[in-house]
């Protein structure tokens, strides 16, 4: 027998669907013409990217950046909480001395997460905030999800916790500099209200992620 729970109000991580989020930022600031799109990601950074390599913010959210779906200096000995200490430094490193494309940006589709952390990241050096901040106002505030959250602490009773395939409970992840790529905590009633708001055409910047913005083959296009 199955039994229903009445977890509606409960917090989970969302995991990449954070990456939802982090486009919808970009699309905020594009629309109130603090960047554009096509704005080089190396204009933001106060060095240049190893073998002057330059990606635009839209090929970030586009997962057509050439990026690695991880940094090579992301430690992954600690599969519990694998980002948790990737920080500012380790970020700059990696685009300083490690960075390698596998392909030319905008020409090939590869899902990256350290793409889509770096948008986030990009995003807030070009406001001269943190990320989390344009997060909180530019969608958050927005759209009244009044129960999203940007990490697990303090949430007692409210948050769900994750089993690994045995059954035991798993610490929730912990996410500093690539925290655009997955660092969101929320429910299925902000998750529900925020997509509703998606066919609402007054919300400019909600249509702007909806628009094609790159042709991955003949049954495959993508949005930021």
């Amino acid at each position: 027998m199955i039994k229903a729970m009445k977890n509606h109000d409960k917090v989970f991580e969302v995991g990449s669907i954070t990456k939802v989020f982090t486009s919808t930022v970009l699309a905020s600031l594009v629309a109130d013409e603090k960047v554009k799109l096509d704005d080089n990601v190396n204009t933001f950074f106060p060095f240049p990217f190893k073998g002057d390599v330059k990606i635009t913010l839209k090929d970030l959210a586009n997962h057509t950046s050439g990026l690695p779906r991880l940094p090579e200096n992301l430690d992954l000995s600690n599969m519990a909480n694998p980002y948790k200490s990737y920080d500012k430094e380790l970020l700059e490193e990696y685009l300083k001395d490690i960075l390698k494309l596998s392909s030319s940006p905008a020409e090939t589709y590869a899902y990256s997460n350290l793409g889509a952390g770096l948008l986030g990241y990009t995003l807030g050096l070009s406001q001269k905030v943190s990320f989390q901040t344009l997060l909180q106002k530019r969608v958050f505030d927005k759209y009244n999800l009044s129960n999203s959250y940007m990490n697990s602490q303090n949430l007692d009773t409210k948050l769900i916790k994750g089993l690994n395939a045995d059954g035991e409970i798993v610490p929730n992840w912990d996410f500093d500099a690539l925290f655009s790529a997955g660092g969101i905590l929320s429910t299925t009633e902000d998750l529900a209200k925020f997509a509703a708001a998606h066919f609402q055409m007054e919300n400019k910047e909600l249509m702007l992620t909806c628009q094609q913005s790159f042709d991955l083959n003949e049954n495959m296009k993508i949005g930021l």
